[in-house]
């Protein structure tokens, strides 16, 4: 009997850890496989995206956009191929599983929720933005420089439509919440599946890692505003809801937009009282209810320390993604393994 148990314990150790290891390769790796692609097809990649951006006299905003455009369909269009192909050879998620159904709620309702949530939790994100309009609190990255620099034309309007605020929303959606949450969720609690896939979208965001009190407050806002989209996906069984938060969560504005958006945050807040406090002590209940911390910290604290590494020693990644796809595919065969011999 003793036996028997320390198998199942290490076999649900080992079956958690190849889970994280295929989401990591579908994030890391083809993300590399699209880099070294896009070259020998003929599409951008970010670099040349920043080079329309940055090394002209005026922002080519429609070039940027066509570029961006281009390279988010061939990254995530492979990423997402590939993860629909693993899932498929492994029998699950199902459709309904992975968020890609309206659950039992109609669409109206799932992206007012989804509004609504996004709009009172980031709140506070939203006083120190209009705050550092009027008086900065810390350094802006490079692009937010160059958007404060320019006058926001037609055309700036479809490159931030491109880069973040309708194509970049649908595509990590699917990923991030849709794939990545439900892949997760077949070996964690529903709890650790939340943390855990919104860790991996704060280490992907690597743009908020930095020492600067302002930028340090974008980088756990992104963390905790992961977890929100992936509770949301839990607690709807749809991704809808998270894709129009996350639209929204990523349309630029001015300090007025800032101030309208808190007031806005406040008299959903004010109205919706009791809603709020239900769907806040689920969400509460969801975390608590997590049983794998300490796997969750140790993961979080890896990836963090791979990334400060990866930054510094680029060429890095290559053997890192290459270690995640060895893993990757042991688990792909210990679990047809296991079914086959079921």
């Amino acid at each position: 009997m003793a036996q028997q148990l320390t198998t199942a314990r290490d076999t649900r150790i080992s079956s958690r850890m190849f889970g994280i290891a295929e989401t990591l390769f579908l994030l890391a790796g083809f993300s590399l496989i699209a880099g070294q692609l896009a070259p020998l097809i003929g599409v951008p990649t970010r670099s040349d995206r920043n080079a329309l951006l940055f090394d002209t006299p005026i922002p080519q905003w429609f070039a940027a956009a066509e570029a961006e455009a281009q390279w988010l369909g061939l990254r995530f269009g492979l990423t997402l191929l590939a993860a629909w192909l693993i899932c498929a050879w492994r029998r699950g998620p199902t459709r309904r599983e992975a968020g890609l159904s309206f659950g039992d709620r109609s669409p109206l309702a799932l992206i007012g929720l989804g509004l609504g949530v996004c709009l009172v939790v980031l709140i506070p994100v939203h006083v120190a933005q209009a705050i550092h309009s009027v008086h900065p609190l810390g350094a802006n990255t490079p692009m937010w420089d160059l958007f404060a620099r320019n006058e926001w034309t037609p055309d700036f309007w479809l490159f931030m439509a491109a880069s973040s605020f309708v194509l970049v929303p649908i595509v990590e959606e699917l990923f991030f919440r849709s794939y990545m949450v439900s892949r997760l969720r077949e070996n964690f609690s529903a709890g650790g599946a939340v943390i855990l896939s919104a860790i991996l979208f704060w280490v992907s965001h690597g743009q908020y890692l930095n020492t600067d009190p302002y930028l340090m407050m974008f980088s756990i806002s992104a963390l905790i505003g992961a977890s929100m989209l992936a509770w949301m996906m839990v607690y709807t069984g749809s991704v809808l809801p998270a894709v129009a938060a996350h639209m929204l969560l990523n349309i630029p504005g001015d300090t007025w937009y800032h101030v309208g958006w808190v007031i806005a945050g406040v008299a959903i807040l004010i109205c919706y009282r009791r809603t709020a406090a239900r769907l806040f002590m689920d969400y509460a209940r969801l975390i608590a209810s997590t049983r794998e911390w300490l796997l969750l910290v140790a993961v979080g604290a890896v990836m963090f320390a791979l990334v400060l590494f990866i930054r510094s020693e680029p060429r890095s990644v290559y053997p890192v993604a290459g270690l995640f796809l060895l893993l990757a595919l042991a688990s792909l065969t210990r679990r047809r393994t296991n079914e086959n011999s079921r």
